[in-house]
């Protein structure tokens, strides 16, 4: 949904690659950034570890410093989750999302099978 009242948004960082669809690279990943109305987005995956200073940078750049309304993973691989402690740090009330089978995997209760 393209938003042609709203100033185009920016980022050294993240690449826009659809309308209110912005790309960031996170190690052998990408991570989204999706805007669902005027300054309201969610992300889309969390990046590895290390990568939550760039994501809240780019976040930050993008959305004025406002916090996403969701983290949504696609799964609990440490290239789409790793980031998101230190994302948590930050927007400590921000909901994430999974599918429920990605639970024990997310809270490593248990490892991926080789």
């Amino acid at each position: 949904m393209a938003h042609t009242d709203s100033p185009p948004r920016l980022s050294a960082a993240a690449q826009e690659v659809a309308p209110d669809v912005y790309r960031l690279p996170t190690g052998i990943s990408n991570m989204y950034f999706v805007a669902i109305k005027e300054d309201h987005y969610v992300l889309i995956d969390a990046g590895e570890t290390g990568y939550g200073e760039r994501i809240l940078k780019a976040a930050g750049e993008l959305f004025n410093g406002r916090p996403p309304r969701a983290i949504l993973l696609t799964h609990g691989h440490f290239d789409h989750a790793g980031g998101l402690p230190k994302l948590l740090e930050h927007w400590p009330a921000v909901p994430v999302y999974a599918h429920a089978l990605e639970l024990p995997y997310l809270n490593e209760s248990r490892r991926y099978p080789p």
